[in-house]
């Protein structure tokens, strides 16, 4: 079910959990949507943004797992929220990316 989203409440936690140095992913998804969004955005490490459908999906590392953000309007609407530990799941991030200049070739 689609979680309006107030930018105006972001950032501040009050959830005793968030005050913890590591998260696991059983206890992220028991957390809500506003609480596990506020976590990506001050502890996770933001990895990418693509489309799909109608949606901007952004990507975040957080601990051992990874987690995607949908949302109908860009930071505004939150489809979902899917964690996933697999890298199989990182492909559409990884055909975005140009390592041309991270990788030398001619050695």
């Amino acid at each position: 079910m689609p979680v309006a989203f107030d930018s105006k409440v972001h950032g501040i936690c009050i959830n005793p959990i968030m005050r913890s140095k590591d998260i696991n992913l059983s206890d992220f998804r028991l957390l809500e949507d506003s609480v596990q969004v506020d976590l990506l955005y001050e502890k996770g490490c933001y990895l990418g943004k693509r489309r799909a459908d109608e949606c901007i999906i952004l990507l975040y590392q957080l601990d051992s797992f990874y987690a995607e953000i949908y949302y109908r309007r860009y930071r505004r609407i939150i489809q979902q929220i899917l964690c996933f530990q697999s890298t199989q799941f990182l492909d559409p991030y990884l055909q975005q990316m140009d390592v041309h200049e991270l990788v030398d070739c001619s050695s």
